[in-house]
């Protein structure tokens, strides 16, 4: 119910000044008649197929692994480096900055000072055989170790993530929500449009006493009180990111309407789009984690 909840109001309400989820695109009129731009003529197989690719992704990203709370998974030499909160597969989401010069006014400041802890880590925080634990920032952290799996043991000593960070300071924004979306410039957006940032410039707000750049912790440990936010924050990364992707060589609504049209069968589709996901391009050749 929480996911219809969410997909609804995204459709009909929409988030970020009032984008809206893709259902389709409006039929096209015939004869003299000019048909109605309603759901119930509209082509609902492109609605179906975002929906589909949305949830495919939610389940790589977040639900697989039952976590709100990005998680550990790139290991250096067989261990988890405790500063993968600053970044995994050599990215660094300090550099997760907004482009144009309206949305640099929305992004989160970078805090040194602040403290964060993940409250949802799913399987991971609470396997006895696969545990990892959870991220955390810190001010007072200069050199942070490595979770050694085999012992179950923290090593603690000089350890670089991917992007070659030791620390966790001001790294606290690693992934939340169904889509685990990250960066300053999106939890940035987040805020201004969804969460306390809004209520503060007196404009209507979904979350008000959610702040996700001041307290990025309270997003996964609202989650009780919010049952909509995991899918609220997937669901505006997906409108604000995904579909709008274009780099010209790859266009979200272009390729989705075309995979429809030649009858939903080119995986080449999904495995773009699962780069553009976790990889932030359609040319990655990294590592699809």
């Amino acid at each position: 119910n929480t996911l219809i909840e969410s997909i609804v109001y995204s459709y009909e309400i929409g988030h970020a000044g009032g984008k809206r989820f893709y259902i389709g695109p409006p039929p096209t009129p015939t004869g003299d008649q000019t048909q109605s731009t309603t759901t119930n003529n509209l082509d609902l197989r492109y609605g179906l197929v975002n929906i589909a690719a949305f949830l495919a992704q939610s389940h790589n990203e977040g639900i697989l692994a039952n976590a709100c709370d990005e998680y550990h998974l790139d290991a250096i030499d067989g261990k988890y480096p405790i500063s993968n909160s600053c970044g995994q597969f050599g990215d660094d989401y300090q550099e997760y900055t907004c482009s144009s010069y309206a949305e640099r006014a929305m992004e989160c400041p970078s805090v040194p000072t602040m403290n964060a802890a993940a409250a949802s880590s799913g399987k991971y925080a609470d396997s006895l055989y696969e545990h990892r634990p959870n991220f955390y920032c810190g001010p007072d952290e200069e050199v942070t170790g490595a979770f050694n799996p085999e012992t179950m043991m923290t090593e603690v000593g000089p350890s670089t993530n991917s992007a070659g960070r030791t620390d966790v300071k001001g790294c606290c924004f690693w992934g939340r929500g169904a889509l685990l979306t990250k960066g300053a410039c999106m939890l940035g957006k987040l805020n201004h449009y969804l969460g306390a940032g809004a209520a503060k410039n007196g404009r209507l707000s979904m979350y008000p006493n959610v702040d996700f750049c001041g307290n990025p912790g309270s997003i996964c440990g609202s989650i009780k009180r919010h049952p909509t936010l995991v899918w609220d924050i997937a669901l505006f990364e997906w409108i604000e990111r995904i579909q709008t992707y274009n780099d010209g060589n790859f266009n979200y609504q272009d390729a989705l309407n075309e995979f429809v049209a030649g009858g939903m069968t080119d995986t080449s589709f999904i495995n773009t789009v699962s780069k553009i996901v976790a990889r932030g391009s359609s040319t990655s050749f990294g590592p699809v984690p």
